[in-house]
């Protein structure tokens, strides 16, 4: 099998239906044993299974391509202007960019639901979160080693380090501005020097500022979802406390019942017992009664 086959291959592999991924991944790993390619074959049978998350995310590739596409553009954008933020100019367009970002992830995770309830799925708010999340990772870094639309796993995004990062990549002064700035007094050295520790250490607190608000919103989904979760036990809680109160009740009634029909049968056998006696005694009169009869004849 040629290395173009192969790719097509796990291209069906990783687009095929999840319940699917591992009878395929057997049947391509036969057809590569059966081809000579031991070692290709045992490479195919190791690809682990993916998540429902990633593998809603490689459909996303291959059924709607234009908002992925869309994702990239946004935050190649968001790249550009991070940099002008860190460099101290910019903030409008980092804005923009950021909510261009944003857009395009909201609209690719309706897309996954859409693609997760189409294939009878959950579209849990679980593993929508980790779509989202795995969104803004391949957004920020593209696609891992082994191709567009074959993950495995989820993604995480950059954290800080990344955004500081951003400063290594800021474009180079020209050499004009080198020579000029070598002629510039030592003071205006300083002044500038520290103005851009500055303009960094503003970006930086930006940065986390953005980091940390992300984070309070994480919290504050997070306590939503506590709270709804308790509110549903509290709910419950008082249907079974209900319930068991009315099987109590039940309960006592059904008591009460088994005692009155228990006196009933007590009464019953002392009125048979009372017939009996009775029964007897007129046997005995008819047995006297008879005797005498006979003496008389």
């Amino acid at each position: 099998m040629t290395a173009s086959e192969l790719d097509q291959e796990l291209d069906e592999l990783y687009g095929a239906p999840l319940e699917r991924f591992v009878a395929a991944r057997t049947e391509l790993a036969a057809r590569l044993r059966a081809k000579g390619d031991t070692a290709g074959a045992t490479r195919i049978k190791a690809l682990p299974k993916p998540s429902v998350s990633a593998w809603v995310v490689n459909q996303l590739h291959r059924k709607r391509p234009e908002l992925l596409e869309a994702l990239f553009d946004a935050s190649g954008d968001m790249r550009e202007a991070q940099r002008d933020a860190l460099a101290g100019h910019g903030g409008e367009s980092l804005r923009d960019a950021t909510h261009a970002q944003r857009d395009a992830i909201s609209k690719l995770t309706a897309a996954a639901r859409a693609l997760l309830e189409a294939s009878e799925h959950a579209a849990t708010d679980t593993t929508l979160d980790r779509v989202a999340s795995t969104l803004q990772a391949l957004g920020t870094s593209g696609w891992p080693e082994d191709g567009a639309g074959r993950l495995s796993k989820d993604l995480d995004p950059p954290g800080f380090d990344a955004l500081t990062g951003l400063l290594t990549g800021a474009p180079a002064p020209s050499r004009e501005k080198r020579a000029s700035r070598a002629a510039e007094p030592e003071e205006e050295k300083e002044e500038r020097a520290e103005e851009r520790r500055r303009r960094e250490q503003r970006a930086e607190a930006e940065a986390a500022l953005a980091q940390a608000k992300s984070g309070v919103k994480a919290a504050q989904r997070d306590a939503e979802k506590a709270e709804a979760t308790r509110e549903r036990a509290a709910e419950r809680a008082e249907t079974s406390r209900r319930r068991a109160e009315e099987a109590e009740r039940e309960a006592g009634e059904a008591l009460d019942r088994a005692k009155t029909a228990e006196r009933a049968a007590d009464e019953a056998e002392k009125e048979a017992e009372r017939a009996t006696r009775e029964i007897a005694r007129a046997e005995a009169e008819v047995v006297a009664a008879e005797k005498a009869l006979a003496k008389l004849q």
